[in-house]
């Protein structure tokens, strides 16, 4: 009679998810800058592309994939502030890397031409300390397409 097949599940870990900025240290995003929402990381569109044919489809591989990043910053720590500064003086903040919250199987995200896309709605009630922000930019995909 064949073992137990159950295969170890791992462990989620929220206080490893960042984000690093390679221009933009002042910028850089760890768990005791965030609230409960924390990071969120979102890809979007087709990594590839099937182009219908008489018979079937052929398939077109995408070099690029866009990314999506929400953050749920405090508003009551500088970070937010430092934030809200790049996004009056330039929304641009370049390359980035995304550390997901685990430390085995998914490596890091690197993310290219990342910028401020969308600062969030805010509460200025007392009920909330969210600083709600959205970056965009674009990962790289079927890198073996390259000659």
């Amino acid at each position: 009679m064949p073992g137990n097949p159950q295969v170890s599940q791992g462990v989620l870990n929220r206080l490893r998810a960042s984000i690093t900025f390679q221009d933009h240290s002042e910028l850089n995003v760890t768990p005791p800058f965030l609230a409960r929402g924390m990071i969120r990381f979102a890809r979007e569109g087709a990594a590839t592309a099937f182009i219908p044919t008489a018979t079937g489809t052929v398939t077109s591989g995408e070099p690029f994939l866009m990314v999506t990043i929400g953050l749920e910053l405090l508003k009551t720590q500088s970070l937010a502030s430092a934030f809200e500064s790049q996004l009056q003086d330039n929304s641009v903040l370049g390359k980035c890397t995304v550390r997901p919250d685990v430390s085995t199987g998914l490596a890091p995200f690197d993310v290219y031409n990342t910028a401020i896309e969308t600062p969030g709605e805010m509460t200025f009630d007392g009920s909330s300390p969210v600083y709600p922000l959205t970056l965009r930019g674009y990962m790289l995909a079927n890198n073996s397409l390259w000659p």
